[in-house]
């Protein structure tokens, strides 16, 4: 790239579209290149075992996964009481730290309710055609 003028594309069009039928129905007229994380109409494009449908592949379209980072926070009322009753984790004896230490330690976040199978897996990604800098959009 030494002696070359930047940017080295002509123009990048970011589109933000929050609901996924919408940015669904952006790719599939082509006015998108890229999305992810389409899991409500997963099934208009995946198979139940996961893979691509054919008509996709005949057009070209790719299909990444990718594993999202998370990060869970645990939190505690720190005060000593909770109305007029003892909190039985607040305060900062060196005690109640401890405990709320084991207690952080001890949750298993895979056990949280709510946590669906879905969620485990990794987040499904297509692609149009592959990736040129001169005909990146991103959503």
């Amino acid at each position: 790239m030494k002696g070359k003028r930047l940017p080295a594309i002509g123009n990048v069009e970011i589109s933000i579209m929050e609901e996924t039928q919408s940015r669904w129905l952006a790719f599939e007229k082509g006015d998108t290149d890229l999305e992810y994380q389409l899991w409500d109409v997963a099934s208009t494009f995946m198979t139940a075992d996961g893979k691509l449908r054919p008509a996709f592949l005949k057009r070209g379209i790719k299909l990444n996964r990718t594993v999202e980072p998370e990060i869970t926070y645990i939190y505690f009322n720190m005060q000593e009481k909770i109305g007029d009753q003892p909190n039985p984790v607040g305060g900062y004896s060196l005690e109640r730290i401890a405990l709320r230490r084991a207690i952080a330690m001890a949750y298993k976040i895979r056990d949280r309710s709510g946590f669906s199978a879905r969620d485990r897996r990794s987040a499904p990604s297509i692609r149009s055609r592959p990736a040129s800098p001169a005909t990146i959009r991103a959503t």
